[in-house]
């Protein structure tokens, strides 16, 4: 992460990395690359000049409370190389007053076909993403061959691990189980350098292949759950537009979780 001495409130990071991320957006650049341009184009979306960390510019993300929860902002982008194992590291800040309400979805890593939104797990389908829950909490929300249910599974932290109007660090480690039929794979969720969650024993995928590998990271933030109950609201029970701020979203082949890796 190329941004350095910027966080008064939380822990300090270190510019250091081992490799070159494979997929990078920091939205500085005078010319937008093709993966910051779909964020730019989405009209939840805003380019955020110099509200970021050091500051620099960064996104605005706008959550349209609606009867499902928030309007969906939903991309993927495409990985050049499949991976194995890959860390997805990002820094999101949360409006002073967010309303979190029950909780949404926040970013992470798929598959060529990847499956999200209660859809049915094929062999070759999975995701791995996490969840901000209700006061600020964090689940991972993984959908892989062993489900019990419909939807993705995970288990939420006992107390709030975001604080609304401070930036977070966010590092999602996801290691592809190998071979195919053995349920060895991992997903662990880092904050501000310090491991909150480990999901081991993981069969994400049912079939071998470069296209059940990490082939796509996925922006996918929203409120929801698909009914009301999601939904931000005004106390007069209207719903409200929630904000919050995205930074150097970058994806690492193999594990780069803490400023020491």
């Amino acid at each position: 992460m190329k941004k350095i001495g910027y966080f008064c409130s939380i822990v300090l990071l270190c510019s250091c990395k081992p490799n070159k991320a494979v997929l990078s957006l920091s939205f500085d650049a005078q010319t937008p690359t093709p993966q910051e341009k779909v964020l730019l184009n989405d009209p939840r979306i805003d380019l955020s000049p110099a509200s970021g960390t050091i500051p620099s510019n960064c996104i605005q993300v706008n959550y349209v409370g609606d009867g499902s929860g928030s309007k969906r902002i939903v991309h993927s982008m495409d990985v050049k190389e499949p991976l194995m194992e890959a860390t997805l590291r990002y820094l999101v800040k949360f409006d002073t007053g967010f309303k979190f309400v029950r909780g949404g979805k926040l970013h992470g890593m798929g598959p060529k076909n990847r499956v999200t939104g209660g859809h049915p797990i094929g062999p070759g389908g999975w995701s791995a993403r996490i969840m901000f829950k209700d006061s600020g909490k964090v689940a991972p929300y993984l959908y892989h061959q062993k489900m019990k249910g419909k939807y993705g599974e995970g288990s939420t932290t006992e107390k709030p691990m975001f604080t609304p109007g401070i930036w977070h660090q966010v590092a999602l480690y996801t290691k592809v189980n190998r071979p195919a039929n053995k349920a060895n794979g991992v997903f662990e969720v880092w904050i501000n350098n310090t491991r909150i969650s480990k999901t081991d024993s993981i069969q994400f995928r049912g079939v071998a292949g470069d296209s059940t590998l990490i082939n796509q990271l996925l922006f996918s933030t929203f409120h929801g759950g698909n009914d009301p109950s999601w939904a931000p609201k005004d106390a007069f029970g209207s719903y409200t537009n929630e904000k919050a701020w995205f930074d150097d979203i970058e994806l690492y082949k193999g594990r780069f979780v803490t400023s020491k890796n």
